[in-house]
Parts: C-alpha cells; sequence; structure tokens
C-alpha cells in the first residue's frame, strides 16, 4: 500500500513539472541473483508523456526603405561669404562651391550640369582648376558672382543657374598653398554690378556693367608671388555716383592700396604689411591685416594714418581675421594651428 501510494504521488509531481519518467523499482537483489518480482516489475514501466511543443510565431517580415545617402565633398571649407540677410555661400579646395539651402536645410552645390552653361560644369581635377572665389552681391543677394577655373561667372537667381562674363582667363588657382586667403574678389556694397576681381599673376581687374566688360586697372601693380591680389571695401565711407567710395587692395609682395574716390584711382599706404594673408575693414573704417612678416602677433591695424601690431594675450602665428559686423571693437583672430584670440575693445587687449 505504502508503495503503490508514494509511485502515485510520484507521477502526480512528475506530470506537473511536465516531465517523462519512467517507474523502476528501488529494491535491490540480493546476492546470489536478481528477483523474479524484480524482472517483472521492469516490465510494468509507466510513461507520462511531454506536452505537445508549440512552435515560435514567424517572424514579421521588416520593410526596408531606400534613401539617398548624403557624401559631404572632401577637403577644406577655404572661404566663406555670409549676407546681411542670411544668404551663405562657401568654397571648397575639392568640389567647388555650396549655397546653403534653407528649405531643405542642407549645402546646395552651386557647380551642377543644370547650373552652369554646357560644358562647363564639373569638379576640379588639378591645382589650376576648380572655385578661386565666390561672393554674394551685398545689395542684391540673388547676384552670385564667382570664379571657377579662371573665368568669372555671374547668377541672378541666387546660384540657379551661372552665365560666363566676358573677362579672360586669369591665373586663379584654388588648390594652392594660398587658397585661404582673401577676399580675392569683392562687390561694391551699394551696386552689384560694380566687381574687382583680384588674379594671382596680373594684377587687378574691374567691372562696372555687370561682367559685360573689364578693364585691368592701372594703378595695382601685380602681386609679386602667387599669393595675388585681395580688396575689401570700406563699410564706413560714403557712395558717389551709386558707388562706394573707400576701398582697399593689397597686391602681395607690393602693399595696401586705397582710393577715396569709389576706384577711379588708388595710392600706396604709406608702411603697410607686403606679404598679406587677409584683409578686412571695419564699419568704423578700420583696417585690419594678418600677414606673413613676423613669424608670431602678426595682426596689423591701420586707423588715422597710423600702423599698430596688435599684441594678443598668446603667441601666435595668426591667419584669418575677422570683424562681428553689429559690433566693430569684436574682432576674432585665427592661427595657422586653429587657435582663437578674442578682442572686445577693438583690439586693446585680448
Amino acid at each position: 500500500m505504502q508503495n503503490d501510494y508514494s509511485r502515485r504521488r510520484f507521477l502526480e509531481r512528475s506530470a506537473l513539472l511536465g516531465t517523462s519518467v519512467a517507474l523502476f523499482p528501488t529494491m535491490l537483489a540480493g546476492c546470489g541473483g536478481g528477483s523474479g518480482d524484480t524482472q517483472s516489475s521492469l516490465a510494468k514501466r509507466i510513461d507520462v508523456p511531454l506536452p505537445t511543443p508549440v512552435a515560435p510565431a514567424a517572424p514579421t517580415a521588416t520593410k526596408l526603405e531606400w534613401k539617398t545617402l548624403k557624401v559631404g565633398a572632401g577637403g577644406f571649407v577655404t572661404g566663406i561669404d555670409i549676407a546681411s540677410d542670411g544668404t551663405k555661400v562657401v568654397r571648397a579646395d575639392s568640389a567647388g562651391a555650396f549655397i546653403w539651402d534653407d528649405a531643405k536645410a542642407e549645402w546646395r552645390s552651386l557647380l551642377t550640369s543644370k547650373s552652369m552653361p554646357a560644358g562647363e560644369a564639373g569638379h576640379e581635377v588639378t591645382d589650376l582648376t576648380g572655385v578661386y572665389e565666390v561672393a554674394i552681391a551685398p545689395s542684391n543677394t540673388s547676384i552670385i558672382y564667382m570664379i571657377f577655373n579662371g573665368f568669372v561667372f555671374k547668377s541672378t537667381n541666387r546660384g540657379a543657374t551661372f552665365t560666363k562674363t566676358s573677362l579672360a582667363k586669369i591665373v586663379a588657382a584654388p588648390n594652392d598653398d594660398f587658397r585661404t586667403m582673401g577676399r580675392k574678389m569683392a562687390i561694391d556694397p551699394v551696386n552689384p554690378n560694380i566687381v574687382y576681381v583680384g588674379s594671382q599673376t596680373t594684377g587687378l581687374f574691374v567691372t562696372q556693367d555687370g561682367g559685360s566688360t573689364w578693364v585691368k586697372h592701372a594703378d595695382i601693380p601685380a602681386s609679386t608671388t602667387a599669393a595675388g591680389v585681395i580688396i575689401a571695401f570700406d563699410p564706413s565711407s560714403s557712395s558717389t555716383g551709386g558707388k562706394t567710395r573707400g576701398i582697399y587692395v593689397s597686391s602681395n609682395g607690393r602693399g595696401l592700396f586705397a582710393s577715396t574716390d569709389a576706384g577711379v584711382s588708388f595710392a600706396a599706404v604709406p608702411g603697410s604689411p607686403t606679404t598679406h594673408r587677409h584683409l578686412v575693414c571695419d564699419q568704423a573704417g578700420v583696417v585690419w591685416v594678418t600677414d606673413g612678416t613676423a613669424p608670431l602677433n602678426n595682426g596689423r591695424r591701420y586707423a588715422g594714418g597710423i600702423w599698430t601690431a596688435m599684441a594678443t594675450a598668446s603667441d601666435q602665428n595668426w591667419h584669418s581675421i575677422a570683424i562681428n559686423p553689429t559690433n566693430s571693437k569684436h574682432i576674432v583672430l585665427g592661427s595657422v594651428s586653429g587657435a582663437l584670440a578674442q578682442s572686445r575693445d577693438g583690439g586693446s587687449s585680448w
């Protein structure tokens, strides 16, 4: 009775656990042979079957959606122009130039088969080809000028299409050691038809009619180095006949030249640096230059006919300079190594 009860309890527990068991008698045969009862019990094995297995649910099919992978332009962004209304263009030492598209929140290439004249699209493949400079007309931001492959192109619809102007091909290498210097082309702040273009080897060219005709300015000598010619308009000056009076032009190896008659004539500025990097004129008419004459603290300021060296807080080989357009006392210097220095009192302290 006790053994039958134990067997029944064991089977019940095994069934609850979902296991399959075989019940054998626990009696051992004594010495001298097996028991007949034991053999009979072994033949009466009782099996408890396992529950039927349930197959796993089939995986839900994944829906794939293919999208264009954005591959950015390689190389350096070597120049940038931002208009007062937020229009932004940049030039790069590979893949040309781009304009910011607010609607799509992305940079759009200015060099496409649709935007450029037939046979003019494409990207640079040598040091002498590519975008040397791109600039927005401050008084009409739909107008953009671009120096590409040595020619000047013009857009009147914010870069949707370009036409080639009449200026003959100039030497303008976008990928040389001077590609981050500027500005190499400047547009009159009050007149989008007046454009000054600096060449690396042949001086300064000017158009008064939006690129239909060009003349080489006789007062600006050609640069003695491949650093070429850079230009800055004086935003503090008045205008005459729809033209800004104050203009500064630096020809590398020659020095800085100034015009106060809207570009009719230029005169050399005494004591100016001759190895320019960047040239900026602020809202107060102060000229700022970074140059290569000294390895450290090579920022220069020109105001009231006097040149002053900028003694910054750290000794750096300064390359770039930017002036806050709404506060001319706020100046930022960038070094060759990437360091920055700021002044908020017009350069008196940094």
